[in-house]
């Protein structure tokens, strides 16, 4: 009987197809972690770059509340052409309401006057969480009244923030 030239650790040494499969697997989870961080990436830019933007078009409006992390949910009336969950630079300033996407670049703005009311609300739409949305009812949309939704951290504040302006 021949002897085993290889020590017993090196395992895949007798199983030569092991060698194609362990390299296969490490490939393509490699590929996927670089491809995950290039992503990643590209979100922090466009977060950026949105801020850059938005800061820039409201630089000579006093800015009650702002945010990075706004996910737009949505708006019952015909106008925006943007899908839901886009993330995007959500500002209250004191003469309109600014929302910016991180990708495409193109803003909602609505003058403060149009807005009758900030609520709070479980659901919206298609969507339902344990986390209040903002929905703001604009005035002069629809008839009567059209609605524009948003998800935010701290959504209480905003909303106290917003009704105090309006009032």
């Amino acid at each position: 009987m021949r002897s085993n030239p290889y020590p017993n650790y090196l395992i895949s040494a007798r199983l030569p197809g092991m060698n194609k499969i362990l390299l296969g697997l490490i490939i393509i989870i490699g590929g996927w972690l670089v491809l995950m961080l290039f992503l990643k990436g590209l979100a922090w830019m466009g977060k950026r770059g949105a801020r850059t933007a938005a800061n820039k078009a409201l630089a000579s409006e006093k800015i009650l509340r702002i945010t990075s992390d706004a996910s737009f949910l949505g708006v019952d009336f015909p106008g925006p052409n943007l899908p839901p969950r886009t993330s995007g630079v959500l500002a209250v300033t004191d003469e309109r309401l600014y929302f910016m996407p991180w990708f495409p670049r193109k803003s909602l703005s609505f003058p403060i006057h149009y807005i009758k009311e900030v609520q709070l609300k479980a659901s919206y739409g298609n969507f339902s969480t344990k986390v209040p949305f903002l929905v703001f009812i604009i005035k002069d949309l629809k008839d009567p009244y059209g609605t524009i939704a948003w998800m935010v951290h701290d959504p209480r504040e905003w909303v106290d923030a917003i009704n105090n302006l309006i009032r």
